[in-house]
Parts: structure tokens; sequence; C-alpha cells
């Protein structure tokens, strides 16, 4: 009836006409049926053939893939880490490792691999394993930048303002080279689809540089007290 409703009215004509004999057919098989000896090919494993719509996935499979990426690759904090090391347990440490120095670049690169699996059937029940490799054509990108502020400083005595004019220098580079990925799958055969749930975990391979230049000038701005005289 699927795919009657799915053809042209000419071809769903054809089938209910098909249909219709193979009842007829089957009405005149069980009129008969008492009046025949007693043969294993009578007891519907014709109707059961019919009905069974499951699909055999055991085996080994390989294949080959060709793709496009896109990314974004934020450096806006790469100098951090580093900048929280040069001024720790200073006063400059919190405000310059806020500081939101190098830019988010959006990259896009081609690739291509390859991929192997095996799959396990066990009745509808069906497991799976896959390793995938991809090669990253060029997914890099590069930012530098510096910036300066001028920060309060610490608590001074009476009369006296410390500031600090303080510049923030850095850089990042990141290049994706490749990466690979495992995965595990558990899935059912409901004969015309298969839902299934996979885990895994994927490895890659990348170049990473970063720097980092911090530099500041202390200030002390001292108001001499006006003393008035009489």
């Amino acid at each position: 009836m699927i795919i009657a409703e799915r053809s042209s009215p000419i071809w769903s004509v054809a089938m209910r006409r098909l249909l219709l004999a193979a009842a007829m057919l089957g009405t005149v098989s069980a009129a008969h049926g008492a009046d025949m000896p007693d043969l294993p090919i009578l007891r519907g494993s014709f109707t059961d053939g019919l009905s069974n719509s499951s699909h055999n996935w055991d085996g080994f499979y390989v294949g080959g893939q060709y793709g496009f990426a896109t990314t974004d690759i934020d450096f806006s904090h790469a100098p951090k880490s580093m900048t929280d090391f040069m001024l720790r347990d200073s006063i400059l440490q919190a405000p310059v490792g806020g500081w939101s120095l190098l830019p988010k670049n959006h990259v896009q690169s081609t690739g291509f691999g390859a991929y192997v699996g095996k799959n396990w059937q066990v009745y509808d029940a069906v497991m799976g394993v896959e390793a995938n490799y991809s090669y990253m054509d060029n997914i890099s990108s590069t930012a530098s930048d510096a910036m300066s502020r001028i920060l309060p400083g610490e608590t001074a005595p009476t009369g006296h303002t410390y500031t600090y004019n303080t510049t923030l220098g850095g850089g990042a580079s990141l290049k994706l080279k490749d990466y690979a990925t495992f995965r595990g799958r558990v899935g059912w055969d409901g004969g015309d689809f298969m839902p299934y749930g996979f885990a895994g975990l994927a490895i890659g391979r990348a170049e990473v540089s970063r720097f980092a230049i911090v530099s500041w000038q202390k200030y002390d701005d001292f108001d001499e007290p006006v003393v008035s005289g009489g």
C-alpha cells in the first residue's frame, strides 16, 4: 500500500489489481488446504518471508571523505596565563589579566580523509566500531597587538597618588594539522531505518605558539599641602 500511494495513479491501479489477484489466490488455496497433504511449505513460511524486513549489517566497511570546515579561533585571552605568572602577587595581575588583547579570527579550510569500521549483528541489535582520520588543508590563524592603560596603584600615604602606566603586548598562532576520531555505536535494525547512539573521542595535532610582554611605569603624584600664614 505504501508503494501504491507514492506511485502514479496508473501504477496504483495496477497494484490494486495485483493485490486483488493475490487475495483471490489465497482464498482458493485456503479452500483446498484440507484436501492436500500436510507439507511444510504450507505452514506460512512464504508469509513470514514477506513480513521480515531486517537487514544484514554485519561485516567490515571502508570509505573516503572530502569536506569543508569553518571555525572561529578566539585569541582574546591567549596571553593571560603568561601575564598572570609574570605579574603574580602584584597589584597589576588582576586588571592586566582581564584585558582582551587579541581578536577572534574566522578561518575556513577544506579537508579529506578515510574511515574504516566493523559491525556485529545479534538478531536485530547492531554494534559497531569506527576509526576516522581527517587531514585539514589550512586551518591556521595568527594575531598580535599591544595596548596601554593607566591603572590605579596601591594605597599611598596622605597627599600621594600612585598610578601605573602599563603596556601589554602579545601574540598567538594556531595551526590544526589533522585529527582522528574513534567511535562505538549501538543500534537497532528497524527495517528501512536504524536508530543508533554512539560515544567516542577525538585526538588532533596542532601547532600553538604564544608570547606576552608587559612593561609599566609607576608614578607618584604628590600634592604639597597648602600652608596658610597669619
